[in-house]
C-alpha cells in the first residue's frame, strides 16, 4: 500500500480512505477490467458485425484479457487473495458466457449458425478451451507451434463445429482476410 500510495502521489492515510484493504483495492482494479470488457462488448454490438466477425473479435478480446496477467502473477493473486480471485473469474466468465449465448443466437438468427446446437454447451465448452489455451503448460510451443497457429485452430474447428452450410461458405471466403492473431 505503501509503493501505490507514493505511485499515486498521496499519502497512505488518504489511500485508506478509499480502500478499506489491499483486498478491497485489487477487487476494484479487477472489477475494472470486467466492467471495461463489457463497455468494450456493447461498443462491438454497434457495428452490427455478422456472429462470425463478432466471435472472431470477442476471441482475440479475450485472449488479449488473458495474456495481461503472467502466470506467476496468478499463481501470486491466488494464493494471497484466493476470494478475490474466485470472484473475479467467476464474474468474468459469467460476463464471457452471456456474450457468447447472444453471438451463438446472433448467428442462428442470421442463418449462419446452425439451428440444432446446445447454445448453452457451446458457450461453456468455448470458454473451457480459452482457459485451457491459457493455462495449459502441455501445449507444443518447443515444437515449433505458435500460440496464434494454436489459437487460430481452435477457432476455425470451433467455427466449423457450429455453421450451417451458409455460414461456412461465408467463413471459407473470409477465412484468408481475418486476421485471427494479433
Amino acid at each position: 500500500m505503501d509503493d501505490i500510495a507514493r505511485e499515486l502521489g498521496m499519502s497512505k492515510k488518504t489511500l485508506y480512505e478509499y480502500f478499506d484493504n489491499k483486498s478491497s483495492l485489487l477487487s476494484a482494479i479487477l472489477r475494472t477490467t470486467v466492467d471495461d470488457f463489457s463497455e468494450w462488448y456493447e461498443n462491438l454490438k454497434l457495428q452490427d458485425l455478422n456472429a462470425i466477425d463478432e466471435l472472431l473479435q470477442i476471441s482475440k478480446r479475450v485472449n488479449d484479457e488473458f495474456a495481461k496477467f503472467s502466470p506467476s502473477n496468478n499463481y501470486d493473486l491466488k494464493k494471497y487473495y484466493p476470494e478475490v480471485i474466485k470472484e473475479h473469474i467467476t464474474h468474468e466468465k459469467k460476463l464471457t458466457y452471456t456474450i457468447l449465448v447472444e453471438n451463438l443466437k446472433k448467428g442462428i438468427a442470421g442463418n449462419i449458425y446452425r439451428n440444432d446446437i446446445d447454445i448453452e454447451l457451446i458457450a461453456e465448452l468455448y470458454i473451457q478451451k480459452m482457459v485451457a489455451l491459457h493455462t495449459s503448460d502441455d501445449f507444443w510451443f518447443d515444437a515449433g507451434i505458435t500460440f496464434e497457429k494454436i489459437f487460430e485452430t481452435m477457432f476455425e474447428n470451433h467455427i466449423r463445429g457450429i455453421v450451417n452450410p451458409i455460414g461456412l461458405e461465408y467463413f471459407e471466403q473470409r477465412k484468408s482476410q481475418l486476421k485471427l492473431d494479433n
